[in-house]
């Protein structure tokens, strides 16, 4: 299954393999994403505090999904931190190993382009089905059709708080005005957090990301 962080990877690059544009807080979108991840995958816990630092737990150093891994050993290797800062912290910048990850599986390919002392990296679609079968699963979530996964819901609260829903899922939101969208979106986010089968760690990365992600839009670090 595909982790939250590669889902919003592939949603916030264009099949050219570049960077969505007018998009902003694509870096922070995607480290908190992971932040979901290992949450959700029960590797790291968020602490009962105001901001939310983040601990890991006894056995996070054998996560085996490369991106998780990656996250596990970032988090052991710097000081403990609240979840709001590293989801603005250059150390925490999953991007590389997602690509990485999503090319070893033959979704997308890696290109380096370099001239003179710089390079830049692009991600070209190869398979296009994995991305496909993500944008028709959320615009089932959006009708109504489909009871969502934490994954989705998750995806969701993050777009949401970067004002990127109607931008990234401009087809999957026909039909849908600003204020009904706004509202579906809350419905759909507040249904999941109360429903009693959803786990403590799948609520905590829900309302903390969504927390998160509205406060360094807001306030970025500077």
């Amino acid at each position: 299954m595909m982790l939250t962080s590669e889902a919003l990877f592939l949603l916030l690059t264009t099949d050219a393999g570049k960077h969505e544009p007018w998009i902003s807080y694509r870096k922070e979108a995607l480290r908190g994403g992971l932040l979901a991840d290992l949450v959700v995958a029960n590797l790291v816990e968020f602490a009962d505090e105001k901001d939310s630092h983040v601990t890991l737990l006894p056995g996070a150093e054998d996560a085996e999904h490369p991106v998780l891994r990656y996250g596990v050993q970032a988090l052991g290797e710097n000081e403990p931190d609240s979840a709001s800062n590293l989801v603005q912290s250059s150390w925490f910048d999953p991007e590389e190993t997602i690509a990485k990850a999503l090319a070893d599986r033959g979704i997308i390919t890696v290109e380096t382009t370099k001239f003179l002392f710089f390079s830049s990296e692009q991600y070209p679609v190869s398979d296009p089905e994995p991305e496909r079968q993500l944008r028709a699963t959320l615009a089932e979530v959006l009708a109504d059709t489909r009871s969502p996964s934490a994954q989705d819901v998750i995806i969701l609260a993050i777009l949401q708080e970067m004002s990127a829903v109607r931008t990234i899922l401009k087809h999957e939101t026909e039909g849908f005005g600003p204020f009904k969208l706004n509202k579906r979106l809350d419905e759909i986010r507040q249904r999941e957090l109360a429903d009693d089968a959803v786990t403590d760690a799948v609520r905590d990365a829900i309302q903390t990301m969504a927390a998160i992600m509205t406060s360094v839009v807001i306030t970025p670090m500077h």
